[in-house]
């Protein structure tokens, strides 16, 4: 039986399959895998911060150049195959630990240069301000203010109106201002 292909076309086959499921591995799965880890019925909102994307596509493109390389260096291929899934799995780690949280409890959020999960409750905010840009295509930002001089910004994007009463409520609840202001 005469075989039509060598094992270096399936490293080429894998970086057209990566390459076409790019915009899947690289917006999609990290939704996914932020609503697994920290969605439940008190959480209203999960932002996923644009470094967490920047991650993910960092890891994929490793993994993708590491299978071209294989296919130029089929001897070492599974090797660099190998070490660079790891790069990947440790991007997709870091990636998938950056975080911020609004729900019933309050905010929470974490970054991927700090391992320091920060948790407030809404008697913790001490104010809440609407960052309005100067230009009218610029995006809005909230601003959370906490009584120990910490504060998060969440930008506000069409997911945030969605539990906009919410927030309301809460800030009539734990009497925290809440005001919006013009930056640069």
């Amino acid at each position: 039986m005469i075989k039509y292909y060598e094992k270096k076309h399936f490293y080429i086959a894998g970086v057209l399959a990566l390459f076409m499921l790019a915009p899947i591995l690289i917006v999609l799965i990290p939704i996914i895998i932020h609503g697994i880890m920290y969605d439940d019925r008190t959480v209203w909102y999960i932002n996923v911060p644009y470094t967490v994307y920047f991650y993910y596509a960092i890891g994929w493109g490793v993994l993708g150049v590491a299978l071209l390389l294989g296919y130029f260096y089929e001897r070492y291929g599974v090797f660099i195959t190998l070490s660079a899934a790891c790069v990947t799995l440790l991007c997709i780690y870091l990636g998938s630990n950056e975080y911020k949280i609004l729900g019933d409890n309050g905010v929470a959020w974490s970054g991927t240069s700090t391992k320091h999960k920060y948790e407030y409750h809404w008697e913790d905010v001490d104010k809440v301000l609407l960052a309005l840009p100067k230009e009218t295509n610029g995006k809005q930002k909230f601003e959370f203010y906490f009584k120990d001089g910490n504060y998060v910004e969440f930008e506000r994007d069409e997911h945030f109106l969605d539990f906009y009463n919410k927030f309301i409520e809460a800030k009539n609840n734990y009497g925290f201002a809440y005001e919006s202001i013009k930056r640069d």
